[in-house]
């Protein structure tokens, strides 16, 4: 009887270790102070508009002791740069419209600095038998610094100046147009921004203006003008 070999038997391959997972690593929360830590983009505020995007402001409040009234709308030209026009009244006998250039040109930290420059006209007119008006033609440049002090509110400072061009006269009929071209005061503002709603937000700001040279009229002299001003500012 002869003996037959077996053959040896198949020995199965060891299943390939499964490939490892790759690990999903989770972004860490933002926290809401970061994330919020710049200016909310306002008319108010040193922060643009954004591209593209539109704002309007409309306040009141006083000059010394006669009221005004503030109306601003502003288009973003590009992220840091608006076009704005603002047109301000005081008790309908003094009127400031202006067109001005709004760049937000750096964030340092917290803090949005920004800088506007206006073309602005000023206008004061009596109506009566004779005709009587001051107007005048001003640059004005100003720039500002705005930092958030809440999830929801802001903080600004600002200081402008105004530099006159041309002075136009009316009195008692005759009529006078020179070119001055000096610097004409230095205004001073302080104030803050607080998120009312979703699309509104509200202001109170403080202004105080400092002549260089002496504004009288009927023999009542000008030399500081304190102003408060409140109001809503929407962008959208």
């Amino acid at each position: 009887m002869v003996d037959v070999a077996e053959p040896p038997a198949e020995i199965a391959p060891a299943p390939a270790a499964p490939a490892p997972v790759p690990a999903i690593v989770e972004p860490l929360p933002v926290p809401a102070a970061a994330a919020a830590r710049l200016s909310a983009p306002t008319l108010v505020t040193a922060a643009a508009l954004g591209a593209n995007n539109y704002g309007m402001t409309l306040g009141g409040g006083y000059t010394a002791i006669l009221p005004f009234f503030v109306f601003e709308a502003g288009y973003g030209v590009s992220r840091r740069v608006d076009l704005s026009f603002r047109y301000e009244t005081v008790s309908g006998l003094f009127h400031y419209p202006q067109l001005a250039l709004r760049w937000a040109f750096a964030d340092l930290g917290a803090w949005t600095l920004g800088a506007r420059l206006g073309v602005n006209y000023s206008l004061f007119a009596v109506r009566s038998d004779q005709t009587d008006l001051t107007s005048t033609v001003y640059l004005s440049g100003e720039i500002m610094a705005s930092r958030p002090v809440s999830r929801g509110a802001d903080f600004l400072l600002a200081v402008r100046g105004d530099f006159d061009l041309w002075e136009y006269r009316i009195v008692d009929g005759e009529k006078h147009l020179n070119g001055t071209y000096r610097y004409d005061a230095t205004v001073l503002r302080i104030g803050a921004r607080t998120q009312a709603t979703d699309d509104l937000s509200v202001y109170l700001i403080g202004n105080l203006r400092v002549p260089i040279e002496t504004f009288t009229y009927k023999a009542e002299q000008f030399y500081i003008l304190p102003t408060v001003e409140v109001g809503g500012t929407f962008v959208w």
